[in-house]
Parts: C-alpha cells; sequence; structure tokens
C-alpha cells in the first residue's frame, strides 16, 4: 500500500505567500529553460554553478513507503576492473561499487559517489547499458532478507507515466495534492514537473549528468536526517517507460541479498529485439564467489 508523507509539507510550504510561491514556479521555469538547452561538454565552473543553483532549492519531502520484494541489475562483464569479457567470480562486482571507484557522474550519482542502480525489466536494463554484441553480460536478482520490508522513497514522476506503477503513484499524488489551495498546489506540481523534467533528459555527454546528479543528491540528502532510501524513476531509453530504482548503499547491503546470478551473451540487442544466449547459472555462493 503507498501512502504519501506529507507531514513535513505545511513547514516548507507556510513560509512562502502567494507571490513567494509564484516566484519560486518562474524560478523553476527559468532554470528549466536554461538547463535543457545544454547540449555540449560543460566546462567546470558550470558544474560548479549547476550544484549550487540546484542545493538551494526547497525539495518538498515528497516520499512514501514501499515494498520492493526484488529488483535485478545488468554488468556487462568487460567493463569491470581487468575483465576482458570473461565470466565473473566474486560477487563483490554484482552490487555497489567503492565509492573511489566510481569515475563518472550518473544519473542519480556524483563522481566518487556510490549508489546502486536497479530494475525491474532486463530488457530495460539492456537499453540502458547498451552491451554490444557478442558481449559477455550478467544478470544478478536480489531479494529482500526480511520478507516486507519496506523503504522510504522519492518518486520521479509526471503525469505522463505508463506503466502499472506509477499510475498507482499518478492516483496517490492527486489525492494528495488535492488537499491544498491552489497556489500551493501549482507550486507542488511545478516542483514535480521540473524534477520529471530533468529527469528524462537525454544526456550526451557525461558531465551533464551533474544536473540530475545534483537533484538525485538533493533529494537522498537533505536536512530530514536522510530518510530518503531510494528513488523511483521512468528509464529515459525505454520505450515502455518502466520504472527503474537507484538505492543508497547502506540500504541496499542492509535489506538485499544475491538470490541468483545468470551469464549470457549478448545475440542482438535492439530497440525491438533482444537476442541472449545462457551461458551460465547460480543460486550458490560461498565466501563472496559465485559457484557455477
Amino acid at each position: 500500500m503507498i501512502y504519501y508523507i506529507n507531514k513535513n509539507f505545511a513547514t516548507v510550504i507556510n513560509n512562502l505567500n502567494t507571490d513567494g510561491i509564484q516566484s519560486y514556479i518562474y524560478a523553476l521555469k527559468n532554470l528549466w529553460l536554461r538547463l535543457e538547452k545544454f547540449d555540449q561538454p560543460l566546462p567546470p565552473s558550470f558544474e560548479a554553478e549547476i550544484k549550487n543553483t540546484i542545493q538551494n532549492l526547497k525539495i518538498l519531502p515528497l516520499s512514501f513507503k514501499k515494498c520492493f520484494p526484488k529488483f535485478c541489475r545488468l554488468t556487462v562483464n568487460k567493463r569491470l576492473p581487468e575483465n576482458n569479457n570473461q565470466r565473473i567470480i566474486e560477487t563483490k562486482w554484482l552490487g555497489c561499487k567503492l565509492s573511489d571507484a566510481v569515475k563518472e557522474y550518473g544519473r542519480m550519482n556524483f563522481i566518487g559517489q556510490s549508489i546502486l542502480y536497479g530494475t525491474f525489466a532486463i530488457p530495460t536494463a539492456i537499453n540502458e547499458l547498451k552491451p554490444q554484441i557478442g558481449d559477455i553480460v550478467t544478470i544478478s536478482e536480489w531479494s529482500l532478507i526480511e520478507p516486507e520490508k519496506e523503504m522510504i522513497v522519492y518518486p520521479i514522476f509526471w503525469k505522463m507515466a505508463k506503466n502499472a506503477g506509477f499510475f498507482q503513484i499518478v492516483n496517490q499524488y492527486n489525492s494528495l495534492t488535492s488537499r491544498y489551495d491552489k497556489p500551493v498546489k501549482e507550486l507542488i506540481d511545478a516542483q514535480v514537473e521540473f524534477i520529471a523534467e530533468i529527469m528524462s533528459k537525454r544526456i550526451n555527454h557525461n558531465n551533464l549528468y551533474v544536473i540530475t546528479s545534483s537533484i538525485a543528491n538533493k533529494i537522498f540528502f537533505n536536512e530530514r536526517k536522510e530518510e530518503i532510501e531510494a528513488i523511483i524513476y521512468p528509464s529515459v531509453q525505454d520505450k515502455t517507460r518502466i520504472d527503474n530504482i537507484a538505492i543508497k548503499p547502506n540500504s541496499f547491503w542492509t535489506k538485499y541479498k544475491l538470490n541468483s546470478v545468470k551469464e549470457y551473451q549478448i545475440e542482438v540487442s535492439s530497440d525491438d529485439l533482444k537476442m541472449n544466449i545462457l551461458t551460465g547459472y547460480s543460486t550458490e555462493f560461498i565466501n563472496g564467489e559465485i559457484i557455477w
């Protein structure tokens, strides 16, 4: 059962009068117009400016509790250190990277910041990671250590949601915002739409991810004692717009365990067709090693 945590809404919005709300909405829209046009690598000074600008935004504490019994990760073997398209033996390569091993921005992470990315549909992961024909990939399935354990989750969506999970979120969101006066509802709508637009932006140069990762960092590490554990968001690369999940490392390691691994070789990888050869399978893990 999804339910929103709205106890802090009043604290945030009561400090804004109608003029303040309209000014904030105007500022959000203008910031998006600036960010939307970026389609080339950013100078380092612009990276710092974007981080600082987004850090100063007031992100409304919109979140809910939900149980995610399991999800999958896809690892492209040859992208791991010292792996030349070979089988993975150690389970450590299937979970979160160590922070000092994170050398590039991701959609939800800064350089040097470890965030666990998962999906609920492997074709989506293939579209996101784009392995090449002939690549060996490893699909790891992770399940809850404690069944029905919930996480506090921030949803990134707008009313374009196309899958059942996001329809449910939209319905709950509409129920929540109907309680507020029109100016406040407009503020909430404007911010939710702004964040959805940023997170759905197609990124062509890696350091442009500073835009999305700055928003994610603001959500994950906020003044409310870092309570948000995960962010769910629609896939940018998949036409189904199925949701992905990004989880803080501590929540991932304390709540989830490795359930199974499958190894495939990619034969066909296109938007419309996926064909893979199963080359290995295991549910046995001893002392950090996969027993194939």
